[in-house]
C-alpha cells in the first residue's frame, strides 16, 4: 500500500531513500537492522526493538558488524548534521515532541511494537524533512482517525512538493 501513495511517488521523484525504512518491517531481522538504520533518524528505535528480539549471537554479530560500518562511516567523515544549520529544511518538532514522544518509545520497547517505534522516531528525532513522515504510516493505519490524519499530511506535503517542483521550473 506504501507504493501507492502520493508521498512515495514524491520521495522517489526526489531521490529521497527514507521508505526503505518500511523495508526493515518485512525482511529478517539481520537485514531489517540494517535497512532500518538507513535512515537512523527514523529507525534507531525499531532496530533495538529487532536486536532485542533476536538470539544472542545473531544479535552480538549485528552488532558487531554495524559497529564497523559506522566506524568506517565516521573515518569517510560522515558527521552529525548542525541543528543550527537545518532550520530551514527541519520539520521536526524538537524538542517539543519529546513529551508525547518518550513515553511512545518505552511503550513500543516494552510491547515489541514495531510499527509504533517508527511512528515514535519522528517525535524523538532531532531532525528530519516531511518525506520522512512516511514512517508514520504503519501505526497510522490502525484507526481510522490516524489514517484521516496521515492522508492529511500526505496531500499537504504532496501539494508543497508540486509547489516547489513548479517553482523550481519558473
Amino acid at each position: 500500500m506504501v507504493t501507492l501513495s502520493l508521498l512515495w511517488l514524491v520521495q522517489i521523484l526526489w531521490g529521497n531513500i527514507d521508505w526503505v525504512v518500511l523495508a526493515a518491517l518485512v525482511v529478517p531481522a539481520p537485514l531489517g537492522v540494517w535497512l532500518a538504520l538507513s535512515k537512523p533518524q527514523l529507525g534507531w528505535i525499531l532496530a533495538a526493538i529487532m536486536l532485542l528480539a533476536m538470539p544472542r549471537r545473531h544479535a552480538a554479530g549485528t552488532v558487531a558488524a554495524l559497529a564497523a560500518g559506522l566506524g568506517i562511516s565516521y573515518l569517510l567523515g560522515m558527521r552529525a548534521p548542525d541543528l543550527a544549520t537545518m532550520r530551514l529544511w527541519n520539520s521536526a518538532p524538537w524538542p517539543w515532541g519529546m513529551i508525547a514522544g518518550i513515553p511512545l518509545v518505552i511503550m513500543a520497547l516494552l510491547k515489541r511494537d514495531r510499527d509504533l517505534a517508527l511512528g515514535a522516531s519522528l517525535l524523538v528525532s532531532p531532525y528530519w524533512q516531511f518525506p520522512s513522515f512516511v514512517a508514520a504510516w504503519p501505526v497510522a493505519v490502525r484507526s481510522r482517525l490516524w489514517w484521516l490524519l496521515w492522508l492529511a499530511a500526505m496531500l499537504l506535503q504532496f501539494i508543497g512538493q508540486i509547489v516547489a517542483l513548479l517553482h523550481y521550473r519558473s
